[in-house]
């Protein structure tokens, strides 16, 4: 997929810098402009439309979080390339898809690319009316270590989220390891019985079984597999499941 980008450094070398590595390993990136300012990046974002944004954390008078907010509804992806890693934290509540630390390393900066081309790709199926469809089953592209896969919804048991990546757990137990973060799952499989009892975890409750409090309160999912409920979320949980109309079994 070839995609559009807009660099937004302060410093002159450092944009330099991501222009000549862009050149020599990513021939499907075209940057389309360069800004050295909140202001000029505004103006240049509104203007070319890139698909995303390299962006720097410190940018003179602001961050990178200030230009983030500028955009009511960002149309564009953002990955985060900056000296500073004590904005990590906030950057990834942000809708940026990964952050990278100066100097660049060219496999970071691959996985990073790997990502933010999912999360467009998804936008776009999502556009042209969701997930691909066959009879009688809805469809999700999940890319992992192997490429990329279409799995049915329904085969899906749950996901967990190990730093930065996602593992997805099947029916036969197989796992793939993906590059999108828990909570892109979390918007994609609103539509279905899925639903997040941790901040680790979401489920499908097709294939809950019941809840036990046995020890600690955990979901009963098939293959006696059990996955721990925030209490935090045990209410709102309950009430998701009431809705579905799906009878909750207590061990």
């Amino acid at each position: 997929m070839n995609l559009s980008a807009i660099i937004v450094d302060d410093e002159l070398p450092g944009r330099e810098n991501l222009v000549a590595i862009i050149s020599s390993y990513f021939n499907n990136i075209e940057i389309v402009d360069q800004a050295n300012s909140i202001d000029s990046a505004y103006i240049k974002i509104n203007e070319k439309k890139p698909d995303f944004i390299f962006l720097d954390m410190e940018l003179g008078y602001g961050t990178g979080f200030d230009l983030i907010d500028m955009f009511e509804n960002p149309g564009f992806e953002v990955i985060f390339v900056t000296a500073y890693h004590d904005y990590a934290a906030k950057a990834f509540r942000t809708i940026a898809s990964d952050y990278l630390l100066k100097p660049i390393d060219v496999e970071d900066l691959r996985k990073a690319i790997e990502k933010v081309t999912e999360r467009i790709d998804y936008k776009r199926i999502k556009e042209n009316q969701g997930f691909d469809q066959a009879p009688g089953a809805d469809f999700i592209k999940l890319t992992g270590s192997d490429g990329q896969e279409m799995i049915p919804v329904d085969e899906i048991v749950y996901l967990q989220s190990l730093n930065y990546y996602t593992s997805v757990v099947l029916k036969n137990k197989r796992k793939i390891l993906t590059t999108r973060h828990l909570k892109d799952y979390e918007e994609m499989l609103r539509k279905y019985d899925f639903y997040r009892i941790h901040n680790s975890y979401i489920i499908n409750i097709k294939h809950l079984k019941g809840v036990t409090t046995k020890n600690e309160l955990s979901a009963w999912m098939v293959d006696d597999i059990k996955i721990s409920i925030s209490r935090r979320r045990k209410d709102e949980f309950y009430k998701f499941i009431e809705s579905k109309d799906k009878n909750v079994t207590e061990f």
